[in-house]
């Protein structure tokens, strides 16, 4: 090794030359070691150049144990280099950098080093300096090695770590509370600086949330495992005891540790008596366990339905989001001074407290419960006794330590500083993703939230319900637009407060969620100190532990809910559950199953048996929405549903209470099935639906908006994403069009699409097309079936050859001259595609011979379509020879319809825009859906098809050939992409130590994030570099600071147009650099002539539509629109056949798997 020289290194740095910014990286660690104390492991240099990351990060100690008990280390400075002169000494450059370079800081990151060749920028990331010369300028020519060591004295290895801050903090050092602001001072004007650090404050403050949430949850966790032994010691003791006695009417009293059973007779009461006085004592040695084994995990259960299998984690989850939900609040008091000079949960409380704990080995859930009774005399309901303040009993060491943790990391916040925009959507915080999609938590954005408050017309005299309102979104916004937003703005009295709060109500069934609420509300007034002290807190009607669906009984008329239960509210807002009846173990009573199947004022009720969500619309527009009055004014149901909601047949019966002769009109609709992923991050595709308490009108109209990436905002940091959804086009369409022939509600309606679609709508339908036969049956089975009308139709039940396949329940059987099965997996457009599943089957042995049971009265041809895909994709067939199982949808025609190409007919783009405007139901992820006998059946169908069924089959070779070789030239040509063995992006950015890339914010943290390539083009330069643009969303970018790799990227995407790339993906596509790759890439893209190609396909299909439209009845000029809109529509684009040629990839059988369930 060769020996250190500090002079040689600052030489080094003050000599590189323009590019080399990566030359800077190595002397710079050495000078951390070498001068600065930390060990060589804990400075970590950027080498991929693939984005994301600081260029140096030097680590140091927590103060936190990981997961297998070692030290973990943290972020605690981060450096920023570049090789541009007086780019970090001029101050206004220094913090445009900054700006952009501050996402590298994290949570407990305490300084930013910012490095030129002329100097290093020592800036301080945490505390309470925000004026500039906070910054320390060192000059590289500063002269001596130990005046650079006393100027970076701060950075030192032996004052590093979080550790000795956590020293201080014991010890009652009040210089880091309540210093971190997130808003600046609004009477003056913030500089740039004060702008960056207000900013980085908040990004923190949201990682600061979703850190300490981790951490409590797993301590809780642990806590709760370690508790196992004791917990089912208890329950058994209650279970024994119940088995023997039965349940009494309270089988466990929590609050006197009593059991009771239900004994019968006077021996056995005795027995009863002195046993449950014994299990009395037994439970005093330990009340919150026996209170949590034998009522609150039971009745949390109970009430939430998780299976066992998840209890204990879910039960932890939220114990440990309610610890810190109210250690928020409570923090909010002590910062807004509503205990006085008192604080509790920081220094003085924390102080004092380690005296005591020293003594007597306390653990910190002793000052927790200390600290929610002092925070029960200003709010009692926010701190009133729960199943989950079962964590108050215990004494567990990691526990306390997380708490410590988190009271210490919140203390530094000033919570004066937090306000309303700055706390929407906080709950998105407490869990992370795969949390919310294993417990089915889909957290509304407020954003979303706020578009239907506004297209509701909520105003300031508005009474508000969200009878499932979670953590509050709803309520919170509802307040807001009522009168936050004036508070804020110094125009509402807090008469006018307490006037808003008293309309708006919420309910829910989780404890947390509903605790979570009423903390929510209370945070936006808390800066109201005086007039809350002067007239005391609101009363926030938020009540928990309720399930809105179910009746109440007499004494529970007696409850809060009953306030609530009430048809008084001009908005019922939210975005309900959904959970399916057979899921939930919230079944409804017979009672409340009555009331909504009883049905209203001679209009039929609906199935209790529905999702939950529709059981909630049903509810609120039957119960709680205000009834349209003598002044015009009507109430209003705005929620976030499913898109089954239109097109599911189990929604049938509800949608009719929709349609004119109907209860109610829809006003508005917003699809937001193309972006489900940024709304939910769940596979939940949802949709907007706001709908008014009174019969439809001839003459209504409804609003429908249907969203795509545009909508999707995103901001720098950790903040939320936006829905700009006031920013979609709006279509106003007739109610008489909304919905299809069938009953279906159609979300994605323009007038010139209704123009269209009422032409095709006036054909017959491919039901028509199906073979009509009669069955005879006895005792329900089928003896006896004609294809031709049966003379006595009494007798005889008429049906469609019109089904889904045959389906095996039990072993598959095989024999000599059976029929070879097949999956919709082997139907591409007009081709049979692989292998059969099952070669020559044995259908007089088959559990459901479907179609195939009535092979007399076969015609000499079906088409078999795959049951789910993006749109209808057919193949003719013999069905002597061939059969398919229940994941494809059959049609026997008629016989003198046989010649007729069907398989052809679907790919015409006539078919398939009507199949995705107007005949889509069993919507899944990814524009894929399914394709029932009930919607193949709405497709339209003319008799003058079979006609020209030679002309169109006289197509059948071009359209195929055009396409075969469109797809094949594709294939070939990302072969032989592929053999020019080039570097991959990764592969590149590795090789050049200087080369960077910048991700644009959709990437974000998400790795899971697709980017469908459309039109990519290369921008000027820019910090960063050149911008790749990927789509038409602003955010679809990267950067690359050298030009030649961004303009190789751009040449590879350009053949990547239409598919969906992941971060992953983008990194490890080829790409030509080179002068001579470049020659050689685009030699093979024009030998391949895929636009030519591309351009014949087209022709051929649009001469295929040329001819089925004429036959539908619609014009020149409606087929060119329907090319138009296929061509212009994001949503369009995405929806279309697998084309000849197409290779999917095959599953074969697979157990549990082999029908339509599996994509349930």
């Amino acid at each position: 090794m060769s020996k250190f020289s500090f002079d040689a290194l600052v030489q080094k740095l003050r000599e590189t030359p323009k590019g080399k910014e990566a030359s800077m990286y190595g002397p710079i660690r050495d000078i951390f070691i070498h001068i600065l104390g930390y060990p060589a492991v804990d400075v970590d240099i950027d080498t991929t150049g693939e984005g994301g990351r600081p260029d140096i990060t030097v680590r140091a100690p927590s103060g936190l144990l990981d997961s297998k008990g070692r030290p973990e280390k943290i972020a605690w400075l981060v450096v920023e280099a570049k090789d541009e002169h007086s780019c970090f000494v001029d101050t206004g450059s220094r913090e445009i950098i900054f700006a952009d370079k501050s996402k590298y800081v994290g949570l407990h990151t305490a300084w930013f080093v910012m490095i030129e060749p002329t100097a290093w920028v020592l800036r301080p990331v945490a505390g309470n300096t925000l004026s500039p010369d906070a910054d320390i300028l060192i000059p590289l020519d500063i002269g001596s090695e130990a005046e650079f060591r006393r100027k970076t004295e701060p950075l030192n290895a032996a004052k590093a770590g979080v550790s000795e801050q956590l020293k201080r903090f014991r010890a009652g050092d009040i210089r880091m509370i309540a210093v971190e602001k997130l808003e600046s001072d609004l009477t003056t004007t913030a500089s740039k600086r004060e702008i960056n650090r207000i900013r980085l404050n908040r990004k923190r403050f949201f990682q600061q949330v979703r850190e300490a949430t981790g951490h409590l949850q797993v301590s809780v966790a642990g806590a709760l495992s370690r508790l196992n032994t004791e917990l089912e010691r208890y329950r058994t003791l209650g279970d024994a005891f119940w088995a023997e006695y039965g349940h009494g009417p309270t089988p466990f009293d929590p609050h006197y540790l009593t059991i009771h059973g239900a004994p019968q007779g006077p021996t056995q009461s005795r027995k009863h008596d002195r046993d449950a006085a014994h299990l009395r004592r037994e439970f005093s040695k330990s009340p919150h366990m026996a209170r949590l084994a034998l009522r609150g995990l039971p009745d949390f259960q109970s009430r939430t339905g998780i299976e066992d299998s998840k209890l204990k984690e879910l039960f932890a989850i939220e114990t440990a989001n309610l610890i810190l939900a109210r250690v928020l609040l409570l923090r909010f008091f002590e910062d807004h001074g509503f205990f006085g000079e008192i604080r509790y949960l920081c220094n003085g409380g924390v102080e004092a407290f380690q005296h005591m704990r020293d003594y007597f080995k306390s653990s910190y859930t002793k000052l927790l419960k200390d600290a929610y009774a002092e925070g029960s005399r200003l709010y009692s309901s926010a701190f009133d006794e729960t199943e989950l303040d079962w964590v108050l009993g215990v004494s567990d060491e990691q526990l306390s330590g997380s708490i410590e943790w988190t009271l210490f990391q919140f203390a530094r916040y000033d919570f004066k500083t937090v306000k309303g925009d700055i706390l929407t959507g906080i709950y998105d915080r407490f869990m992370d993703r795969n949390q919310r999609k294993k417990f089915g938590e889909f957290y509304t954005p407020p954003s979303i939230a706020r578009y239907i408050i506004r297209r509701i017309g909520v105003t300031s005299t508005s009474r508000i319900l969200d009878p499932a309102c979670g953590s509050g979104t709803f309520l919170i916004e509802s307040y807001r637009q009522m009168v936050g937003r004036d508070v804020d703005r110094g125009v509402a009295e807090y008469s006018d407060v307490l006037e808003a709060l008293s309309r708006i109500a919420g309910n829910d069934l989780n404890t947390f969620s509903a605790t979570l609420a009423q903390i929510q509300l209370l945070w936006q007034i808390l800066g109201l100190k005086k007039d809350i002290e002067a007239h005391g807190f609101p009363d926030v009607l938020v009540t928990a532990k309720v399930n809105s669906l179910v009746e109440r009984d007499q004494w529970g008329a007696l409850d809060r809910f009953a306030e609530i239960d009430q048809p008084e509210y001009d908005a019922v807002i939210g975005n309900p559950p959904y959970v399916r009846a057979e899921r939930s173990a919230q079944a409804l009573d017979v009672r409340s199953q009555k009331e909504f199947e009883r049905g209203r004022d001679s209009f039929p009720g609906i199935s209790s048996k529905l999702n939950a969500y529709a059981l909630f619309l049903y509810r609120a527009l039957d119960r709680w929405c205000k009834p349209l009055g003598e002044d015009g004014k009507v109430g209003k149901v705005g929620f976030v549903l499913p898109v089954s909601l239109f097109d599911n047949n189990e929604t049938a019966q509800l949608r009719k209470l929709f349609a004119l002769g109907g209860r109610w009109a829809i006003s508005e609709i917003v699809d937001l099935e193309v972006i489900y992923r940024d709304v939910f991050d769940a596979d939940v595709l949802p949709a907007i639906l706001i709908v008014e308490n009174r019969p439809a009108k001839e003459d209504d109209f409804v609003s429908i908006r249907y969203a795509d990436r545009s909508t999707v905002r995103h901001h720098v940091g950790d903040a939320l994403k936006d829905f700009a959804l006031d920013k979609l086009p709006e279509s106003i369409v007739p109610y008489t069009s909304l919905f299809s022939p069938d009953g279906r509600i159609l979300t994605r309606l323009t007038p010139s699409r209704l123009d269209i679609l009422h032409k095709l709508w006036e054909n017959q339908t491919i039901s028509d097309v199906a073979k009509p036969y009669w069955v005879r049956k006895e005792r329900n089975n089928v003896i006896e079936w004609v294809d031709q009308e049966p003379a006595n139709l009494n007798e005889w039940e008429a049906r469609r050859m019109l089904a889904g396949g045959i389906a095996f329940r039990g072993s598959k059987v095989q024999c000599e001259n059976g029929i070879d099965v097949y999956k919709g997996e082997n139907i591409i457009a007009c081709e049979l595609q692989g292998v059969a599943v099952l070669p020559s089957a044995d259908f007089g042995r088959i559990d459901d011979a479907s179609l195939w049971r009535y092979a007399s009265i076969h015609p000499s041809r079906g088409l078999a379509v795959a049951q789910v895909a993006h749109c209808p994709n057919g193949v003719l067939f013999d069905p002597r020879k061939e059969a398919f199982t229940n994941t494809a949808t059959l049609l026997f025609p008629r016989d003198e319809l046989t010649a007729v190409p069907f398989d052809l007919l679907l790919m015409s783009n006539i078919y398939v825009w009507f199949y995705a405007l107007g005949a889509r139901m069993g919507i899944l992820r990814t524009l894929r859906s399914h394709i029932y006998p009930t919607n193949l059946a709405c497709l339209p169908w003319n008799e003058a098809i079979a006609g020209r069924a030679d002309d169109i089959e006289a197509m059948r070779a071009p359209v195929i050939h055009a396409s075969r070789s469109c797809l094949a030239a594709q294939e070939s040509l990302t072969d032989s992409l592929a053999a020019l063995d080039l570097a991959t992006l990764k592969s590149r950015l590795r090789s050049d130590f200087d080369a960077r890339l910048t991700w644009g914010n959709n990437f974000g943290d998400d790795t899971d994030y697709k980017v469908t390539i459309s039109n990519p083009t290369i921008g000027e330069i820019r910090e960063g570099g050149w911008p790749v643009q990927l789509s038409d969303d602003l955010f679809d970018f990267v950067a690359c600071n050298k030009k030649g790799i961004a303009i190789g990227l751009l040449i590879a995407l350009r053949q990547q147009e239409g598919n969906s790339l992941t971060r992953s993906t983008l990194l490890n596509l080829p790409v030509p650099v080179t002068e001579d790759e470049i020659t050689r890439w685009n030699v093979l893209v024009d030998s391949h002539q895929q636009e030519k190609l591309q351009r014949a396909m087209d022709d051929a299909i649009h001469a295929l539509d040329s001819i089925v439209g004429e036959c539908l009845g619609l014009t020149p000029a409606d087929i060119v629109e329907i090319h138009r809109d296929r061509s212009a529509d994001p949503f369009l684009r995405g929806i279309a056949p697998r084309y000849p040629g197409t290779v999917t990839r095959k599953m074969g059988f697979r157990n549990g798997l082999d029908s339509e369930e599996r994509y349930d």
